[in-house]
């Protein structure tokens, strides 16, 4: 499908490796332009659904498609290349301990040679300005703050320009004022038009006053929402579970 942005989930089951078990099938469609929040309890499992989407692994059963073809029909060669047009961002994949920050940043858009050095190079301070970064581009991750470890993955991830972008609890470890700079940044790049976002978060603070839609994740099942409020209003027993749990903890559910 030529011009197709889109990652679709039909019936596609994620494998809980901890439980040995394919999760609940999944239906779901992220294009370019769109934003999505996955709130879960358990970031584990939200964690699996998210590499399944950003086609870091396949799925246990059901049909994903990308960008209009059929994961099934996809050989090693054809699903490899889906890294230049998805990025996938997770905390707990860390920094290169060896290179400096702006060389970490440069170094997916040296592998697929996206430019020469010096075009790089702009690209990656252009980004790294775009995102507040605040640090010696010559520091090495050892000596970084978890803001600017958390920044230059963000950005590491974007030098290669994806169309969709999945990010796995990116707040996790940062204070509120810090998760609202990553959430405003991310959700500048959504309105220009340069990716669709999709992360997963236990915060439903940040869904509440970010999010698009909602993606509620669940042992039981995974529900898809239009909107905060279609989330809130739901009668759905995992999500009204859900909600008395957070009652003590955000001012929102009061």
């Amino acid at each position: 499908m030529a011009g197709d942005t889109r990652v679709e989930a039909r019936g596609a089951q994620a494998w809980d490796e901890a439980r040995q078990v394919a999760l609940p099938p999944l239906d779901c469609v992220l294009a370019k332009g769109d934003c999505l929040f996955m709130l879960a309890e358990d970031m584990e499992l939200a964690g699996s659904y998210l590499r399944m989407l950003a086609a870091v692994v396949r799925p246990e059963y059901g049909e994903m498609r990308f960008f209009g073809q059929a994961e099934a029909g996809m050989d090693e060669e054809v699903w490899q290349a889906l890294r230049r047009k998805i990025g996938y961002v997770d905390h707990a994949i860390p920094l290169l301990s060896v290179l400096s920050g702006i060389d970490n940043v440069k170094l997916p858009a040296r592998y697929h040679r996206l430019g020469d050095e010096e075009a790089i190079g702009r690209r990656a301070r252009e980004l790294l300005e775009a995102i507040d970064y605040r640090a010696d581009h010559a520091v090495l991750p050892a000596y970084m703050s978890e803001l600017q470890r958390r920044h230059l993955s963000i950005v590491r991830a974007l030098m290669l320009e994806p169309q969709l972008l999945f990010l796995n609890d990116p707040f996790a470890g940062l204070g509120s004022t810090q998760q609202r700079m990553i959430a405003e940044f991310l959700l500048g790049q959504v309105r220009q038009g340069r990716i669709g976002l999709l992360l997963s978060t236990d915060n439903p603070q940040l869904v509440h006053e970010y999010a698009g839609a909602v993606l509620f994740c669940s042992e039981q099942a995974m529900l898809l929402f239009d909107s905060w409020q279609q989330f809130h209003d739901s009668t759905n027993e995992q999500v009204r579970d859900y909600i008395g749990q957070q009652r003590r903890r955000c001012d929102i559910f009061n």
